[in-house]
Order: structure tokens, then C-alpha cells, then sequence
């Protein structure tokens, strides 16, 4: 396993998934970010660190949102803040499925790799 290219991949992801969900001008950045990363052939098959990486992007949404679902109010100088949120459930549910999905492929196809290889 090749973390350099996983994390790489999931630097692809975690803009991709931002991109989706709420800054679309980087969009085209990280189109070229991963059309350059495609090119190496050695960073190809460590592709799963996308999905892994969206993973990290929905983790940080449930975080954000860990005080849901509803109204959380809180003390700040001079009176109460108050905020909605939402069930950060759906978000770490699909966040944590992404990421160990991505982590268990990758452990798969590099396995697969040294696999390939005669020892002895």
C-alpha cells in the first residue's frame, strides 16, 4: 500500500465531494487534480482514496452537526445563541461507509498487488 498516492486520492475526494455539495467553483480544480493524478499510472490503482476522502468531507458535516437534529442554544456574552441543526446520523452512517470502503479496497487491490509477485 502506497499512502502517498491513497491520501493524494483523497485530497481528490474531499474536494469533489465539497465541490458536490456546496463550493462548485472548485469543481474545475479538482477535475485537474485528478486528471494529473490519472496520468501517473503508479497513482491509478490507488483510485479508492476518492471514495475515502468523501468520507472524511461527510465525517466532518456530521461533526458540524453533532448538536442535531433541531434547535441548540448557547450561552454567549451578552445573551443565547440559537441554531439548527441537522441529524448528523445520516451524515456519520454513509461518512464512516465511505471511508472504511475506501480503506478496504485499496487494502485489496494493493494486496492483490503483492499477491502477483513470486517469493522465494
Amino acid at each position: 500500500m502506497s499512502p502517498v498516492w491513497f491520501v493524494a486520492w483523497m485530497v481528490v475526494g474531499v474536494g469533489g465531494a465539497l465541490s458536490t455539495i456546496s463550493l462548485p467553483f472548485l469543481f474545475p480544480v479538482v477535475l485537474l487534480l485528478g486528471a494529473l493524478l490519472g496520468l501517473r499510472q503508479v497513482s491509478r490503482r490507488h483510485w479508492w482514496g476518492l471514495i475515502s476522502g468523501a468520507g472524511v468531507l461527510l465525517l466532518y458535516v456530521a461533526y458540524v452537526q453533532r448538536h442535531g437534529p433541531g434547535e441548540y442554544c448557547h450561552s454567549i456574552p451578552g445573551g443565547t445563541q440559537c441554531e439548527d441543526y441537522l441529524d448528523p446520523r445520516p451524515w456519520l452512517a454513509l461518512g464512516l461507509l465511505f471511508l472504511i470502503g475506501g480503506v478496504i479496497g485499496e487494502i485489496k487491490t494493493t494486496r492483490g498487488d503483492s499477491d502477483a509477485i513470486p517469493h522465494g
